[in-house]
């Protein structure tokens, strides 16, 4: 490993607007320009795999439109470099330092192992037969990437959907992209390819459904049995399949075609839709106990037939006593002296409250246990490398919206590579 230290200077300064242009927008995009061709000037191309750890002052020290980091991303990438911002004046940030060292990682698509997931034992009254796990299953995220062009005179959206694809044998992430020339590469490619080539959305929605998300999907389900994951709130603007309204069980519709049913379009397909508590479409949550104790739970829950509740506990690294309440008085204990005492209620105090993510088997095969491939969602939530902590998204989807960093306006920059 070649581990160098290097002076980012004037790299890491403020864009430099000429005032002397009228359009805010560009003098951003002249910025952006200068700033990546004073980069380009710096540093070469990367013959191996190779990042950029790089400490750059907190965003709250730019104004809007003269932070450097997203020129910064952009042109250490066309030069094959994956990039991770740090700021030091902050806390903790030995726990930062680490934590930013392992989504660096993430970039680089590097797993721990692979994503195999074992149940063991579903106790499901509802169900009489039990369903046998697949040996192997494929994952696929799909994620729509949405930006509004912080260069473009119009202030046009830019719309990209992406998928991530991944196999529980296998530790290898790959993805693909409209614009990619149809193929999956590694994740970390991916990354620098959207970077720094012209990748492409659609604009009829539907045909990023059936021109893009159905031929790839298919070509996934030709390897065996997959899984397919979806956000609600992030996908159902261009898929209006997933809408409450539309969405039909068991039958899977493209674009304008009929729904078909599931077992038909293939025999290797299952699919959850996540939903969060974005626009509060998810509700606030407790749990409570025999003894009407009330607290946190993890685990998967039934809300209806194909409707399951994902949950977890408030975060290791935030305890309060369990007891705090906003409205009434609770009691608490001395820790020195084990003496107990009621306190006032405490409207003003800050307490995590762990969100409640709905998962709703939409589509299964015949005879397949909805609960079963509900669990292996959720615990999909639990294998990131670089969290400590429970995704709100399962990997695969989460894996699909962090490639939104890399993505920029092609005409923010010139792509072209003369080094």
């Amino acid at each position: 490993m070649d581990i160098q230290t290097n002076s980012l200077g004037t790299l890491g300064e403020k864009l430099q607007l000429n005032s002397n242009i009228r359009s805010i927008k560009q003098r951003r995009r002249e910025a952006i320009n200068q700033r990546c061709q004073e980069v380009k000037e710096k540093m070469q191309l990367a013959s191996d795999i190779t990042v950029a750890f790089i400490e750059l002052d907190s965003a709250d020290s730019f104004e809007k439109n003269n932070d450097p980091k997203k020129a910064l991303r952009k042109r250490f990438a066309l030069t094959r470099r994956w990039t991770q911002f740090i700021t030091t004046n902050t806390k903790n940030l030995s726990h930062r330092a680490k934590t930013g060292f392992l989504d660096l990682l993430r970039q680089l698509g590097i797993q721990a192992k692979p994503p195999k997931i074992e149940v063991t034992r579903i106790e499901d009254e509802q169900l009489e037969n039990e369903e046998l796990q697949p040996e192997k299953i494929n994952y696929v995220g799909i994620e729509m990437i949405r930006q509004y062009s912080p260069t473009s005179s119009d202030g046009s959206k830019f719309e990209v959907p992406v998928m991530v694809y991944m196999r529980s044998d296998s530790t290898e992430i790959k993805a693909t992209a409209p614009g990619l020339g149809g193929e999956w590469f590694l994740y970390r490619e991916v990354l620098l390819k959207i970077a720094g080539e012209e990748i492409h959305g659609y604009e009829n929605p539907q045909d990023a459904v059936t021109k893009f998300i159905k031929p790839k999907l298919e070509e996934v389900l030709s390897l065996g049995d997959t899984l397919l994951l979806s956000h609600a709130q992030n996908f159902r603007n261009t898929w209006k399949w997933l809408t409450n309204g539309n969405i039909t069980q068991d039958k899977i519709k493209f674009g304008v075609e009929k729904p078909v049913p599931i077992e038909d379009f293939s025999s290797n397909l299952r699919m959850i839709r996540i939903r969060d508590s974005q626009s509060h479409e998810t509700p606030e949550w407790y749990a409570q106990n025999q003894k009407d104790e009330i607290g946190f739970s993890k685990g998967v829950f039934r809300m209806g037939e194909r409707v399951f509740a994902s949950t977890y506990n408030t975060p290791k690294t935030f305890q309060l006593n369990r007891s705090l309440s906003k409205v009434s008085p609770y009691p608490s204990k001395n820790r020195k002296t084990k003496e107990e005492k009621i306190n006032p209620p405490s409207p003003d105090v800050y307490y995590w409250n762990p969100g409640l993510v709905e998962l709703t088997a939409a589509c299964i095969q015949p005879n397949d246990n909805p609960l079963l491939w509900t669990i292996i969602t959720h615990e999909l939530r639990h294998l990131a490398l670089h969290h400590d902590e429970p995704l709100k998204l399962p990997l695969p989807l989460h894996l699909a919206s962090l490639i939104g960093e890399y993505v920029m306006w092609v005409d923010d920059v010139d792509s072209s590579e003369n080094d």
